[in-house]
């Protein structure tokens, strides 16, 4: 059975407080949205959000940076944040990057070409028969995702070491300067920059760790507009509507229950959740409707105040607080994540 052997993640050096932010908005959104600004600012109060950490500084948008200048700020921050990542996550478990088999790359904010790849190989020390995978516009749901997949590499290959890296960078991707809209405000609430790599490795790899039971990938009907990334003139946008925490109200519960009791478990068989920290409304929904006390998410929330929603990433600090507590034999955990789609991921965890 697959084991989820280690984890460790990485941010950029800035950091970015909530009231920072906030007057930043009020200056940069003022003359575009005018009388509808004092009522958007509260949104930074209300986020339950304390910092961020950010590659660019916010005011960097003054400058109309274009699309190259913006993906070229994001690959040099891929490899770096990368060999810190990696690098830690592998001395972990005392492993050199050569025995890594296989690499998943993920991300949402940035466009990494395949000769790049060959690139970040030399850096981080990756064999050049390693095989690697990119998985592109997951968003929020693809660092649970791509743990999934990775498992499914073990079970095929026992002996397999599997890395994932994920690597987002909200302040690069909007092209804040051509669309001063409420939803962009809204973004620059909410959004921060991370990354962080988990080695999975296969049952013949003797590594402890949580072994990956099961996972799913569940799409949401008529919500595919809900969450969405997209290129755009100036590159990729992003949307996220304001229905969003309703949907996640309306579906959390049975998405969850449905693959648990495929497992013959239920919400209460659960002793860790691993959740994404989309944002205050949306841990608020999962909360209610799965019926969790306060320090069930307490990780998730802890994400939240001090790094913001880092997409792909986030779900992966959560579970990287959640590898550092104890746990006795036979505990199980559940990692969920929501993206694009909108899709669901869910990994059962157990440690043994």
């Amino acid at each position: 059975m697959p084991v989820i052997a280690s984890v460790a993640t990485s941010v950029p050096s800035l950091i970015y407080t909530q009231e920072h932010a906030k007057q930043f908005a009020k200056d940069f959104f003022a003359e575009a949205l005018q009388k509808k600004l004092n009522r958007l600012l509260p949104v930074f109060e209300n986020s339950r959000i304390d910092q961020r950490y950010l590659i660019v500084p916010l005011e960097w948008h003054y400058r109309r940076p274009n699309f190259k200048d913006r993906n070229a700020l994001f690959l040099d921050n891929f490899v770096k944040l990368g060999k810190e990542s990696i690098t830690n996550c592998l001395q972990q478990v005392k492993m050199r990057p050569e025995e890594i088999d296989h690499i998943l790359f993920v991300t949402t904010t940035g466009i990494v070409p395949q000769g790049f790849i060959a690139h970040f190989y030399a850096e981080v020390g990756l064999r050049p028969d390693c095989r690697s995978s990119m998985i592109w516009g997951q968003g929020c749901a693809g660092g649970a995702g791509a743990v999934a997949r990775a498992a499914d590499i073990a079970r095929a290959y026992p002996e397999g070491k599997i890395l994932v890296y994920c690597m987002e960078s909200s302040s690069l991707i909007y092209s804040l300067a051509e669309d001063l809209s409420s939803e962009h405000l809204i973004q620059v609430s909410l959004f921060g920059d991370g990354a962080a790599a988990v080695l999975v490795v296969g049952d013949s790899v003797a590594i402890d760790g949580p072994h990956i039971l099961s996972s799913k990938t569940s799409f949401v009907p008529d919500t595919a507009e809900l969450v969405r990334f997209q290129a755009g003139i100036h590159g990729i946008e992003g949307f996220i509507s304001r229905q969003l925490p309703s949907a996640v109200y309306e579906n959390i519960e049975e998405l969850v229950s449905g693959f648990l009791s495929e497992q013959g478990l239920s919400v209460r068989d659960v002793q860790h959740l691993i959740v994404h920290p989309g944002g205050r409304k949306i841990l608020e929904a999962i909360e209610e409707r799965l019926q969790l006390s306060s320090d069930q998410l307490v990780h998730s929330w802890e994400v939240l105040r001090t790094h913001g929603n880092t997409l792909s990433s986030s779900v992966l600090f959560v579970l990287e607080r959640e590898m550092a507590d104890q746990h006795g034999s036979g505990e199980l955990g559940l990692m969920v994540a929501l993206g694009p789609g909108l899709a669901c991921e869910q990994v059962l965890l157990q440690w043994n």
